[in-house]
Parts: C-alpha cells; sequence; structure tokens
C-alpha cells in the first residue's frame, strides 16, 4: 500500500508541476486522496540522489548473487515488496541502509527493470544502463576512466606479479551488414561474463558471506567492459581520394 501512495504521490506532483501549480502536502492530498499526514512523509523522504543512482545496479546484482533471494545461482526470485520489513527491503538494506526502499522500487519500476504482479515484482532486466541521462551516464564515464587510469598506472610502475587486466581485441574489416548480430552478440556474452563474475565475488564478499571475514583489511574489486563498432568506410574513401 505504501508503494501504492508513493507512486500516487509522484505523479500527482508532475502533474502539478506541469500545469505550474504550488506544490503542497494539501493539495497533493486532494489531488490523490492520500491523507495529509502520509504525503508529509512521504514528501520528506530523500529522493534517490543523482550519485546514489549507481546504487540502483548494485541492489540488481545483490538480487542475482544472494542466495536469500535466488531461487537458483545468478537467477533472482520474485520478492514481496509490501511493508519496512518486506523481502524487497531487506535486499535493498544488504546494500544500503540510507536508502529508502520505495524510492529505490519507484526508479527501478521507471527504468522498467522490475514488474509487479500485486503484492509481488520480479526483476525483468539483468542490467542498468543509464540510457537517455546524461548526467548519469557521464558520472559513469568518470568512474571508468579513473578506474582504468589507475589499473594502467599500477601495471606501469608497480610491476606487479599479476597485472591489472586490461585487454582489446580489434578487427577493422567486417562487414557492415554483420554489424546488428555482432552488437548482439557482445552484448549477450558481456553481460553473461558479467553475472558469472557476480556469482564468483559473491561468494568472497563478507557483506553476502560472512564466514569470509577471516582478517583485517578490505579491498574494492571493480571490472568495466565496453564495445563500441565504427563505421570505418567513408574515413578509408577520403583517405583514397
Amino acid at each position: 500500500m505504501e508503494l501504492v501512495k508513493s507512486v500516487m504521490v509522484e505523479s500527482a506532483i508532475q502533474e502539478l508541476r506541469d500545469d505550474g501549480a504550488t506544490l503542497s502536502a494539501s493539495r497533493i492530498s486532494a489531488a490523490t486522496g492520500v491523507h495529509r499526514k502520509d504525503v508529509s512523509k512521504l514528501l520528506a523522504a530523500k529522493p534517490l540522489k543523482h550519485r546514489e543512482k549507481n546504487l540502483v545496479s548494485r541492489v540488481i546484482g545483490q538480487w542475482q548473487a544472494d542466495r536469500r533471494f535466488c531461487s537458483a545461482p545468478g537467477k533472482a526470485r520474485a520478492l514481496g515488496v509490501e511493508g519496512k520489513r518486506s523481502e524487497f527491503a531487506q535486499l535493498v538494506s544488504t546494500v544500503s541502509a540510507d536508502l529508502n526502499p520505495y524510492t529505490v522500487l519507484y526508479e527501478m519500476e521507471r527504468l522498467d527493470l522490475v514488474s509487479r504482479h500485486g503484492a509481488v515484482i520480479k526483476l525483468t532486466k539483468g542490467l542498468f544502463l543509464p540510457r537517455g541521462d546524461i548526467k548519469q551516464s557521464f558520472a559513469l564515464l568518470g568512474r571508468d576512466v579513473e578506474d582504468l587510469c589507475e589499473a594502467v598506472q599500477e601495471n606501469v610502475f608497480n610491476n606487479p606479479a599479476v597485472p591489472n587486466h586490461h585487454i582489446q581485441t580489434e578487427y577493422d574489416n567486417i562487414p557492415l551488414e554483420r554489424v546488428p548480430q555482432i552488437k548482439q552478440w557482445l552484448f549477450n556474452e558481456g553481460a553473461k561474463w558479467h553475472r558469472k563474475l557476480r556469482s564468483y565475488l559473491s561468494q568472497l564478499d563478507r557483506d553476502l558471506t560472512p564466514a569470509q571475514s577471516t582478517g583485517p583489511g578490505r579491498a574494492r574489486v571493480v571490472l568495466g567492459s565496453f564495445s563500441r563498432i565504427e563505421d570505418v568506410s567513408l574515413a578509408l574513401k577520403r583517405e583514397r581520394r
């Protein structure tokens, strides 16, 4: 019920803003039928901040890796969403105790990452791609570039016994008609690899497997990947002129 109220309030806020009306708990209450006290409580809840949106990816990864929320290894099961102690609320709390589970759920529904069936939700997409969100996309780019630079720097200057993973594969004479097929293959295989990686790391992460806590210190492990397909035909034509 709380989620329903939250969605109604969010919709009313958007409509009032579109109409240029002044926002107030009383006006939103009148538009939705939600009690003014509940409206005030929802308005006071912190929204999902821009810098926290990447936590949606962590929630998805946790959902797929944590055995408490899986029907099989790597397969997220349907979760109950009603109440502060719902299964979904427990899932979100394993990622961050500061996140409002209803706010996270609203964001995941907005991004079509989950489908709702009564009081239960199912994960419909195993990956979160911030399409159309310029700020979020470039924030992700910034983090990726920083990690890549650090990885290369460590390989060059620290000369580790086992270097950081930094590999690129490139072919430059692929028929253009094969591009859609290749894009789909790269996307599917990349997603499969990351699911495998999450399954492996989740067995070593203290939050997911407390028995792994055998010593001091804490490490962050990140593996980023990307693909790009460029049409070089025009550039080659210009070079031949």
